[in-house]
């Protein structure tokens, strides 16, 4: 297994992507309705972006 450090940024954004779509479909929730539970503080293209590789530099802010 990789250690953080050998993972490029390249490899860590579709890994992301990834986990922020299977956690959000977990759960039953479509990209709407995230929009609608933060309060459109991530609005539903936003996302769609990042669980699909993008958007190259995620806002740490909106990850937060």
């Amino acid at each position: 297994m990789q250690t953080v450090d050998e993972i490029g940024d390249d490899d860590r954004r579709p890994q992301l992507g990834k986990f922020l779509n299977e956690i959000r479909r977990s759960r039953g929730f479509t990209l709407r309705d995230v929009e609608k539970i933060t309060d459109g503080k991530i609005s539903n293209g936003y996302l769609s972006q990042l669980e699909n590789g993008g958007i190259e530099r995620p806002s740490a802010m909106r990850l937060h």
